[in-house]
Formats: C-alpha cells, sequence, structure tokens
C-alpha cells in the first residue's frame, strides 16, 4: 500500500509557495512545517545546505550543497579506503548531488523508452542511455563509490524526516 501524503519537502514546497504563513495554535499550518524543518536542520549543515539548495536554486546554494557532499564523500573516502585523487572525488561529490535532486534519466524524461519520432507515441526501444530503468545513469568507473554517497545523502534525508516528525508531534 503506497502512502500518498506529502512528505515533509512537498510541505515545505507548499508553504514556500503560499501566501498565508500565519500561526494557529488550533491546527497544523504550513509554517508549522518550515518551522519544524528548520529546527530539525540545524543539526547537521548537509541538511541546511540541501534544504536551501531545494527552496532557492541559486548557483550559491548549489556551491554550498556541494561542499557539503564533498564533505560526506571525503569522510567516506577515509572510511572505506577508496583511494579517490582529487578529480574523482568532485566526479563522485557532482554526480551524487545531481542524482539525489533528480533521479531521472535526461534522454527519456525518465519514461525508460525512446519517443517514436512525430508522434507523442513512446517507441518500444528502451532508452540506450538508461537501458529502460528511466533513472539516470550512474558512472560506470565510480558507481559503486556514487551509490554509497546517496546511500549516505538518503539517510541524512531520512533521519532529518524523523526528526521534523518528532517535533511536530
Amino acid at each position: 500500500m503506497s502512502d500518498d501524503r506529502p512528505s515533509r519537502l512537498e510541505r515545505l514546497a507548499t508553504a514556500v509557495a503560499t501566501s498565508n504563513l500565519t500561526l494557529d495554535l488550533e491546527r497544523r499550518t504550513p509554517i508549522d512545517h518550515v518551522i519544524a524543518l528548520g529546527m530539525a536542520s540545524r543539526s547537521s549543515s548537509v541538511t541546511s545546505d540541501m534544504l536551501h539548495l531545494y527552496l532557492v536554486g541559486s548557483p550559491e546554494a548549489w556551491h554550498a550543497a556541494k561542499s557539503s557532499v564533498m564533505s560526506v564523500v571525503l569522510d567516506l573516502n577515509a572510511k572505506r579506503r577508496w583511494g579517490l585523487d582529487e578529480r574523482s572525488l568532485d566526479k563522485v561529490a557532482t554526480d551524487s548531488l545531481l542524482m539525489h535532486l533528480n533521479p531521472t534519466c535526461s534522454h527519456c524524461k525518465g519514461r525508460g523508452y525512446l519517443v517514436q519520432p512525430g508522434t507523442p507515441s513512446l517507441s518500444h526501444k528502451a532508452c540506450p542511455h538508461c537501458k529502460g530503468d528511466g533513472r539516470r545513469p550512474l558512472n560506470k568507473k565510480l558507481r559503486t563509490q556514487i551509490a554509497t554517497t546517496l546511500s549516505s545523502l538518503e539517510r541524512i534525508d531520512s533521519l532529518t524526516e524523523a526528526a521534523v516528525s518528532r517535533i511536530l508531534r
């Protein structure tokens, strides 16, 4: 059974887009989610920088988020003894951040199949880039490192979600 309730990030996006951010002591409003997410993200600079990138999307926010992801990659590089050079570390951080923000294949738009030329219909041919998966393909040489970094980023998101849930009880 799927959960159709909006995620904390979706609620935050709704709150940012709304014109009514008043506090209501009787019921939960969008501002409650903004406050709880702000409180939860204080404990992690990675979470704070990622939220800033989600909301603002500016070049400065991108650089701050990439720097935070790079700190995660550097930590993993040391703990897992990957032995990657600076260029490879940068590639892992960049690809992980891009995949975390938008995991869909840019060639088929996540459909997994090519569009038949001149029609809006999908062909029977799988996308050659994602092999029909619909997800952005990972760099073959650094696949393990990117997947590990993505797991760490997803864990950080999960911990933030749990913290927000505790705050909003």
